[in-house]
């Protein structure tokens, strides 16, 4: 690495919730990986601001992993949607209260499985 390594929030608000009406899908890819923390040094990123901490991705080995999804049965404040998905979701921008946590886990034999359903709800 060379050159200056300062650190820009082009997309610094709270991130964005997502909100699944009833009978509604998400579809999310996983790439195989997770991210292990590592401290970038001087020696290999020289430049103002480089020496820090980053992230690599490492691929996750073979085997069965539980998958948990955290949802929120209520929200509270702005959670109207401008243009829902067809499949039924969209993002909620920040500015809401969730309420009611519901967690559901399901196992995934990876790789053996290269899909899995998460139900929330009913």
């Amino acid at each position: 690495m060379a050159g200056d390594c300062a650190v820009a929030c082009d997309d610094c608000v709270v991130p964005a919730g997502l909100r699944l009406d009833p009978g509604a899908s998400f579809s999310l890819l996983w790439a195989g990986a997770d991210v292990e923390f590592m401290e970038m040094t001087a020696e290999c990123a020289p430049g103002p601001g480089c020496a820090r901490e980053c992230v690599a991705a490492r691929e996750r080995p073979a085997g069965t992993y539980e998958i948990t999804v955290t949802a929120a049965q209520q929200c509270v404040g702005s959670c109207d949607c401008a243009s829902p998905s067809p499949n039924g979701h969209c993002t909620v921008d920040g500015g809401i209260v969730l309420s009611e946590e519901l967690k559901v886990s399901v196992p995934l034999d990876f790789p053996a499985t290269l899909e899995i359903e998460v139900s929330i709800g009913g």
